[in-house]
């Protein structure tokens, strides 16, 4: 086995838009997941279970009950979505951590040089991070049916997780996008500790906007995570559609072309035997 670096001068339309090799990629994935025990018990177990269990049943308990204050009287309905959409929002840190160890060790260049079309590439690496994030969202809400919280229709619940799945795919392009930036694991680590909470704590997964301090308001605006999680919350309690919606699916579509030129235009590694 001989094995060529070569400076990329571009791949053809073919490779680019390709999904060769796409179930090998999603197969590596899920053995790599797999094999962190931990990480799949607190993934599809622990999380999904101690947010509602213990952090949002007791914010529910100094909720009032009789208020429509949240669009719903019951305060757990209201941060189900949130608890969703941080979940789905969770896809970006999974690709950047992944990423960053493929480039780190030549991984991307090998699986692309040898013969793995480079959307097959990207969308292998967004299908398990996707599919865990709605696993979680299935056991928050046994956790919240327990509770007595009123789920409403599963046409509702359903409309809410497919607007979550393109969510997780924004951040997950976005993550693949972020981790072009990251030469090792010390700036990985760094973003991640500097962006990730305060993404996570200025959005209204918890809490309404319209009644939060002005400052925190104008920062939320600002948050791509707060579009997501007021989109799903709309699809939750009203069944509906919002246009954060129609703007995740376009800022998604441009990131995933974006990061196709990016991708297409690295180093690789041609293996000839």
């Amino acid at each position: 086995m001989k094995t060529i670096v070569r400076k990329n001068q571009g791949l053809g339309w073919r490779q680019i838009v390709s999904l060769h090799k796409y179930s090998t990629v999603v197969e590596y994935e899920i053995l790599a997941f797999w094999q962190a025990k931990a990480q799949v018990f607190n993934s599809l177990l622990w999380l999904p279970i101690l947010n509602p269990l213990f952090f949002g049943a007791g914010l529910a308990s100094f909720a009032p009950t009789r208020s429509t204050l949240f669009g719903t009287a019951n305060y757990l309905a209201f941060i189900f979505p949130g608890i969703v959409g941080l979940g789905f929002f969770r896809v970006c840190s999974h690709i950047i951590y992944r990423l960053t160890i493929e480039r780190r060790y030549g991984l991307q260049g090998l699986k692309i040089g040898a013969g793995a079309g480079v959307l097959g590439y990207m969308l292998g690496h967004l299908t398990l991070p996707a599919i865990v994030a709605v696993l979680q969202s299935l056991v928050t809400m046994s956790v919240l049916v327990l509770l007595s919280t009123p789920i409403g229709s599963i046409h509702n619940v359903l409309l809410m997780l497919g607007v979550g799945m393109v969510s997780a795919w924004f951040w997950g392009v976005l993550g693949i996008f972020i981790s072009f930036s990251f030469k090792n694991y010390t700036q990985r680590d760094f973003f991640m500790n500097l962006v990730m909470v305060p993404l996570t704590l200025s959005s209204p997964a918890f809490y309404p906007l319209q009644n939060a301090p002005r400052y925190l308001q104008m920062i939320s605006s600002c948050n791509p995570l707060t579009y997501n999680i007021v989109a799903m919350r709309e699809a939750f309690l009203c069944g509906k559609l919002s246009s954060s919606f129609l703007l995740t699916i376009i800022l998604t579509l441009a990131l995933l072309i974006g990061n196709m030129m990016l991708i297409s235009k690295k180093e690789f590694l041609d293996s000839k035997t």
